[in-house]
């Protein structure tokens, strides 16, 4: 039989390069479902979605912080476009129909000097009461 041209413990294994952790989509447990009407078009101008009061709600008082465009939802929780300067775990309401649905700001994504694309998650532990908010939020983007 011939010899092998490597020997056994020849080469050095090269040192792997590190990667960078970076939170994407697909980092995400459920899926999102894109309530612009052309999810091709610039998101800079993109006018479509349901636009929704934030609200800081602390103990004794409402605070209306600005105003946000959803762009998608899914069970794990949104993504919106908001002028307002908010903060990675920035714990926030979103008004749906009079109604206080709580997230937390998990990701922030500058889209120009003015906007923000943020990603949250829901506040809330009952998976049937976050399908009831998608669903108000679903049949609010088809009216």
């Amino acid at each position: 039989m011939d010899k092998p041209i490597v020997q056994h413990s020849e080469f050095i294994p090269a040192d792997k390069a590190a990667k960078e952790k970076t939170d994407s989509i697909e980092s995400r447990q459920h899926i999102r479902l894109n309530l612009r009407l052309d999810a091709d078009e610039d998101i800079m101008f993109a006018c479509d979605g349901i636009t929704v009061p934030l609200i800081d709600n602390h103990r004794w008082f409402e605070k209306l912080i600005g105003i946000a465009n959803i762009k998608d939802i899914g069970l794990g929780g949104l993504g919106l476009i908001t002028s307002c300067n908010l903060k990675v775990n920035q714990k926030i309401c979103l008004s749906i129909n009079n109604e206080l649905v709580p997230i937390t700001i998990m990701r922030i994504k500058k889209v120009n000097g003015k906007l923000n694309f943020i990603g949250a998650k829901w506040d809330i532990e009952d998976e049937q009461k976050i399908i009831s908010v998608l669903n108000k939020i679903y049949k609010l983007s088809k009216s």
